[in-house]
């Protein structure tokens, strides 16, 4: 929906028709709660760096760890 996306990505210059300006506030507060969400479970899935990676391989090599 229009309205939705309009809240999702802050464009707040979008129409709203006047049976759906009660909702504006609620939808730009969960869209950004969401937005806030999204973003942190991004940082979290992402990869670790390849030196990183490498290091902990190597530390679990020396502990003797099969996995």
């Amino acid at each position: 929906m229009i309205l939705e996306a309009a809240a999702k990505y802050g464009f707040s210059d979008q129409y709203w028709p006047k049976q759906y300006l009660a909702g504006k506030f609620q939808a730009e507060l969960i869209t950004e709660k969401l937005n806030e969400e999204t973003k942190e479970l991004k940082k979290l899935a992402k990869p670790p760096m390849p030196a990183d990676a490498l290091a902990l391989a190597r530390g679990r090599y020396e502990l003797g760890l099969k996995n």
